[in-house]
């Protein structure tokens, strides 16, 4: 089997911590898909082993690792892809930020509720 140049996974492989060049919107979702898919085979797994089996903490632990080792890659591609659009990569710091901002401030508010019942 041969893999052309242009291929997923090589290009997955391949500079993935580099933070100059350019990313074509292709080469972007491609590893957005080739990120996700193991993730969701994980979460899978996990859900399947939760429902009985002993095996639901070594699946845990593996999703976070995988999800760990995705992140500076994940930061890598989606900075380069700022790049190409003509915006800093700080947007994508900011992104991250504003969008965990926003979870804390729901999970808060979802406790208050709950407090507020209890009582």
């Amino acid at each position: 089997m041969i893999i052309a140049e242009d291929a997923p996974i090589r290009v997955l492989i391949r500079n993935h911590l580099d933070f100059k060049g350019k990313v074509s919107r292709k080469r972007y979702l491609h590893f957005r898909l080739f990120s996700i898919l193991p993730i969701c085979l994980i979460i899978w797994l996990q859900h399947l082993a939760s429902q009985g089996g002993p095996q639901a903490l070594e699946y845990t632990i593996a999703s976070c690792l995988i999800a760990l080792l995705l992140i500076p890659v994940d930061f890598s591609y989606m900075i380069r892809r700022y790049h190409d659009l003509g915006k800093s990569g700080w947007y994508c710091i900011i992104n991250v930020l504003a969008r965990n901002i926003w979870f804390a401030a729901l999970a808060v508010e979802i406790f208050l509720c709950w407090k507020e019942k209890i009582e």
